[in-house]
């Protein structure tokens, strides 16, 4: 018995006519509907320009990689680091600059000189090379200009512990006070002085022309444990001394950790 067929079509892939039933029917076989499916496009308008394109899903939302770029640029409402405006930018420049705000920046920096390959460059801010390259170099030739050794440690506290002492007890008056860290400095070969200042008022052993309002206050040392005293100025001394070695040498971490360590030795034999 041969069967009929209510409808003759033909396919859309391959152009081969074909018996169905049914009205919709637009394919020969299921190889021609797979290759269909594959290359169906779908009239949607991009979200970005607003004009009309063909889509593979019905999800898509930009008619090109372009468009898709600008929208994510301009989708996340970020805060200005500067002027705190509120503006529209990728998430990973939450903590970026707005647009008038790099243009002031950009018009602020001034021309340096690099003191590693001599280019000229432009900055505002307070670097003397050019590049992390340079940066990298330049610490590499200037690390070793200063390295503080035990012995020169050693001497260093010697000298202004016995210098200290020898005022215990004895109220000075500014010009007399400055003449001492003036000593200081001289032992030590650095600008230290802050270090007493800091070391004194910490522990309670006198008072600065920091701490006053008009400006000056005397200097007095006065205290039965002079050896306590002693250890803690010592202390105080050696960490400012490799604090502003760090800062004006820049020598690395490694080198401050064993430094920091030849501290520790000095004052386990001082407290031994």
């Amino acid at each position: 018995m041969n069967k009929s067929f209510k409808y003759k079509k033909e396919c859309k892939i391959c152009n081969k006519t074909f018996d169905t039933n049914t009205a919709t029917s637009k394919y020969c076989s299921d190889e021609c509907r797979a290759i269909a499916n594959k290359n169906r496009t779908y009239k949607l308008i991009c979200e970005e320009c607003g004009e009309e394109f063909d889509g593979k899903n019905k999800t898509n939302k930009f008619c090109s990689d372009e468009c898709r770029r600008k929208n994510i640029k301009e989708r996340y409402e970020v805060v200005c680091s500067e002027c705190g405006v509120v503006y529209k930018a990728p998430i990973d420049l939450k903590h970026y600059p707005c647009k008038e705000c790099r243009e002031i920046i950009e018009n602020s920096k001034v021309e340096k000189i690099c003191r590693m390959c001599g280019e000229i460059f432009k900055t505002n801010e307070n670097i003397e090379v050019c590049s992390g390259l340079c940066e990298y170099n330049y610490k590499r030739e200037n690390k070793y200009k200063y390295n503080i050794n035990i012995e020169e440690v050693k001497s260093i506290d010697k000298q202004i512990k016995e210098l200290l002492l020898s005022y215990s007890g004895v109220r000075l008056n500014k010009k007399e006070q400055t003449e001492i860290y003036k000593q200081i400095k001289e032992i030590s070969n650095l600008p230290i002085h802050k270090s007493i200042y800091k070391c004194l008022k910490r522990y309670n052993i006198s008072h600065t022309y920091f701490d006053t309002v008009d400006g000056w206050s005397p200097l007095l040392i006065n205290t039965s444990d002079e050896q306590d005293i002693e250890k803690q100025i010592l202390i105080e001394v050696k960490k400012e001394l490799l604090q502003q070695t760090i800062n004006k040498y820049e020598i690395t971490k490694r080198e401050f950790e064993m430094k920091i360590e030849n501290i520790k030795q000095i004052i386990k034999k001082l407290e031994n």
